[in-house]
């Protein structure tokens, strides 16, 4: 069982979970929202490292702008720039 907040609980034995639970859960919880973006970008960006055929100074730029993306939108999304 895990205790989300004060007032909320999740089987995490269930096999099965309501879709509306997991919509609850991103729109009460916004840290959800980030860690679900970050872990997306992060297997996106692994993928494509590993089986797009690219030359490494590509993949390198690639990174970079991606890493540049993501600490930007993080900023803005704690309300820092």
């Amino acid at each position: 069982m895990l205790l989300i907040g004060d007032h909320y609980r999740i089987n995490l034995n269930s096999k099965t979970h309501d879709m509306k639970t997991l919509l609850y859960l991103l729109a009460t919880f916004p840290i959800l929202n980030i860690l679900l973006v970050l872990v997306l970008v992060g297997v996106g960006l692994y993928l494509i490292n590993k089986y797009v055929p690219m030359a490494e100074p590509v993949k390198t730029i690639l990174n970079v702008v991606v890493v540049l993306l993501l600490v930007i939108w993080l900023l803005k999304m704690f309300g820092i720039v």
